[in-house]
């Protein structure tokens, strides 16, 4: 496919003009355009340059990749067509941890560059913008990802020993199961004994509340063998109860209320967040007063769910929100 003069500009303050990506990339070559954004009310801190020329956008990717704008260094790729497409299959993508603190996402470029052609990369950082020494590099390719992963895994980087491996998504990595709607009689040691088949069991925990209540968490040694597990156990019948099986959710504490005001009579929904989107047969079936355009808007917010759940509606429980923070 042939490259186009396009580029696409992210991690850039909020504040950011036009103008100020203007007076950055102009000092390579004439500009055809600078978009941020429109129609939107607040910035998401990225943009879109074009030149008229392929030679001047090639130029401004390899000069002023990671320069400050408003005291922020932009990461500066290619524009596709469809954006999303490589960075969301997983191909090129390479995570590395051990990064000395002061490394700079321009130093971390520098390092892999040598391996192919880079799309993005960036050194994580905090609301202070110091390094969290762990960052993310995107080849274009895997032959490239895997060829720097071979041979810069192990290897020291200014007195820090690199941990170089494929990025895996959160999903991919997560190795402890939330297991509900269990019978009172159950033991942890059966339960290791059910999921054990598909894989190294950590460790395994029973809750019981009230004597009715009961579930509890698996954890494996391997994130896959707790996706192995939770594909081929949810819904079996143990002791005549389905078991329901997904992936344990990290708690976030002091997680605030959100307000949604409703389009139509401006009535207020003031509900806890919660780690999971609810679907809108929710909505439909416990307010049955919120009209359907309310409805489908709330539904893309994350609330805190019921302890129950509407007839035919799979909502993820609660206390699927403890997992992480009981077994360790």
């Amino acid at each position: 496919m042939a490259m186009s003069p396009n580029l696409y500009v992210g991690n850039l303050h909020p504040d950011t003009t036009e103008d100020d990506l203007r007076d950055a990339f102009s000092s390579v070559g004439p500009l055809d355009s600078v978009l941020i954004l429109p129609l939107t009310h607040k910035s998401l801190c990225y943009a879109f340059v074009s030149f008229f020329d392929l030679s001047q956008a090639l130029m401004a990717v390899t000069h002023l990749n990671h320069k400050h704008v408003r005291g922020k260094p932009m990461r500066i790729m290619w524009w596709q067509r469809y954006p999303n497409m490589i960075s969301k299959s997983g191909i090129g993508n390479v995570f590395v941890k051990n990064l000395p603190p002061s490394v700079t996402s321009d130093q971390l470029e520098r390092k892999f560059s040598g391996f192919g052609t880079i799309l993005s990369c960036k050194v994580a950082e905090d609301e202070n913008g110091m390094s969290k020494c762990f960052g993310f590099v995107q080849f274009d390719s895997q032959l490239s990802a895997t060829s720097a992963i071979t041979h810069l895994h192990g290897t020291v980087f200014k007195g820090k020993t690199l941990y170089v491996s494929t990025f895996k998504k959160k999903e991919l990595r997560a190795s402890n199961l939330y297991v509900g709607n269990l019978s009172e009689s159950i033991s942890e040691t059966k339960l290791e004994e059910i999921f054990g088949i598909h894989g190294e069991v950590v460790s395994v925990k029973i809750i019981r509340r009230g004597g009715i209540k009961v579930f509890g968490f698996v954890k494996f040694s391997r994130a896959e063998n707790a996706k192995a597990a939770m594909d081929s156990l949810h819904g079996t019948a143990v002791d005549g109860k389905p078991m329901h099986v997904a992936l344990a959710c990290s708690r976030k504490p002091n997680r605030p209320h959100q307000i949604f005001t409703s389009p139509c009579n401006n009535s207020l929904y003031d509900i806890p967040t919660y780690s999971m989107p609810v679907p809108i047969e929710y909505f439909n079936h416990y307010q049955p007063s919120v009209c359907q355009l309310c409805a489908t808007q709330l539904s893309t917010y994350e609330w805190q769910l019921p302890m129950r759940s509407p007839p035919g509606i799979a909502l993820p429980p609660p206390e699927a929100s403890l997992g992480l923070g009981i077994l360790t």
